[in-house]
């Protein structure tokens, strides 16, 4: 397959941060992403996608 751009590579710490603040919170606000993002020093894009991936991975059914 293609390469499409790098990887960015999460350390478990980092997940760790991540997987404790969507506990919380399944669905984080603008703002506490951005706090994460301070957090973990990812981008505001890598939180936004893990944080949707998260949702999948948790298997959480969130109400519309």
């Amino acid at each position: 397959g293609k390469r499409r751009g790098p990887r960015t590579t999460i350390k478990a710490k980092q997940l760790e941060v991540l997987k404790t603040a969507f506990n919380q919170t399944p669905k984080p606000t603008r703002h506490i992403r951005e706090q994460l993002a301070k957090e973990t020093g990812l981008s505001m894009r890598v939180i936004q996608v893990k944080c949707e991936s998260c949702e999948i991975m948790c298997g959480i059914n969130l109400p519309p």
